[in-house]
Order: structure tokens, then sequence, then C-alpha cells
């Protein structure tokens, strides 16, 4: 056997050996998806969410006013708002780094998601405000995942292509 022989088959070797590893990350990327919203799932009906998601829904507007007027004097009495923005920051962050498919969020938890932002989004813009001259920068990006996340569920569930999987065809022989 020659070298040029011996070189050709180590070659093909290496090279079947990145296919294989490349195939490998795919499927590992694929599962790391799965287990991301498994994960999602589980901590988005945990019990702790949803009473944090009740404590906020019963809240009127009064009442989250003066939440945001008492951060004003720097007292902070409650922080379940604070506590609900950082789990759908969390969760935004994902989905924008690609590791949860905003598909995760066609159900119960989208709908749930925007309810949310809808009411809190006043204390996020206020926390941005007060906190933007910090140093870290923390301030500037304060619930920036959970805006970015709101906005790309409300657009994907306004689409309605979804939902199709989810109709029942209507009877219509009467």
């Amino acid at each position: 056997m020659s070298i040029n022989e011996i070189l050709t088959i180590v070659t093909l070797i290496a090279a079947l050996g990145a296919v294989t590893s490349a195939i490998i990350a795919v499927m590992n990327r694929k599962n790391n998806k799965i287990d991301m919203i498994r994960m999602y799932i589980n901590e988005v009906d945990s019990k702790t969410q949803r009473d944090l998601r009740a404590k906020i829904r019963s809240l009127s507007e009064n009442e989250i006013k003066d939440i945001i007027s008492n951060l004003k004097e720097n007292i902070y009495r409650d922080e379940s708002i604070a506590e609900l923005v950082c789990f759908y920051d969390k969760w935004g962050h994902m989905v924008g780094q690609k590791l949860l498919p905003i598909q995760a969020f066609e159900s119960y938890g989208g709908i749930s998601m925007i309810e949310m932002y809808e009411i809190v989004k006043d204390y996020i813009l206020y926390r941005r405000v007060q906190t933007q001259n910090r140093h870290d920068g923390w301030g500037k990006s304060y619930g920036y995942y959970f805006e970015k996340l709101y906005n790309e569920v409300k657009a994907h569930l306004a689409k309605e292509e979804w939902r199709k999987c989810f109709q029942i065809e209507e009877d219509t022989s009467v």
C-alpha cells in the first residue's frame, strides 16, 4: 500500500467522522429544544408561577400605580411583579438564543404571558427609566426579552396558522 492510498483512507475516515459529529450535534440541539420546552412547561405550570400570576391578575390599576410610587420612594414591598418579569425575561432570552422555539407559547402559556405583560408594562417601563444610569447597563434592558417575547408571541398567535391543527371540521351535512 502506498503512502497516497493511506492518506486517502485517513482523509475519508476523518471526513466520515466530521459528518457523524455534525449529525450528532444537530440531534443534540433538537433534544435540547425538547428539554427546554419541557422545562418551560414545568415551570410555567408550577404552583408558584400560577399563584404569582393569580396575585398579579388580582391587582387593580391603582395597586400597580402604588407599587410604582413605592419604587419612587425606594420602598420594595412587593417583588411579585419583578419576579414575574425576570421569569419571562429568562424564557424570552431562551427564544432569542434559539434554544426555545416560539411554538412553546402556542397554548395557554402564550396567552397568559401576553396578559401578564399588558398588566405590568408600566412597571417595566418605570424600572427601565429608574435604573438606566446604572454602570452595568442592566436598567436599559430591564424586561427587554419579556417585551420582545410579548411582541413575537402576539404576532405568532395572530397568524392563526398554528390553530389549524387544533380545529375540528364542522359537520355541514345537516
